[in-house]
């Protein structure tokens, strides 16, 4: 997979768990804007204060960061205001799929 050169916008979602959190602060050190998906509030502030305290340590002092509530991702239109603007898209988002069959078989429907 290519590195990401240029510097933009990138959607990220499952920046609240472990490995989506390092990316999501990886990519903020390199210089880019990160959306993160995120399933509530609170959560998303939690991010944000982790992000803010572990970056400044590292010198990282602007944070062009934000969060976008999406409470149920595999909901039509879930993604309609996360996409627009953004250059990259980065799925961390565990057990969760875009299959239709793959997802009848997780809701226990298949």
């Amino acid at each position: 997979m290519p590195a990401i050169t240029s510097i933009y916008t990138v959607l990220v979602t499952g920046g609240t768990g472990f490995i989506g959190a390092w990316v999501v602060a990886t990519l903020l050190q390199r210089g880019h804007t990160v959306r993160a998906v995120v399933r509530s509030e609170g959560k998303g502030a939690a991010l944000k204060a982790d992000l803010i305290q572990h970056l400044q340590d590292k010198g990282t002092k602007d944070l062009a960061f934000e969060t976008l509530v999406i409470e149920d991702l595999l909901k039509d239109g879930a993604f309609d205001e996360a996409v627009p603007g953004a250059g990259s898209t980065c799925a961390m988002s565990p057990k969760r799929t875009f299959a239709p069959w793959r997802r009848k078989k997780q809701e226990g429907r298949g």
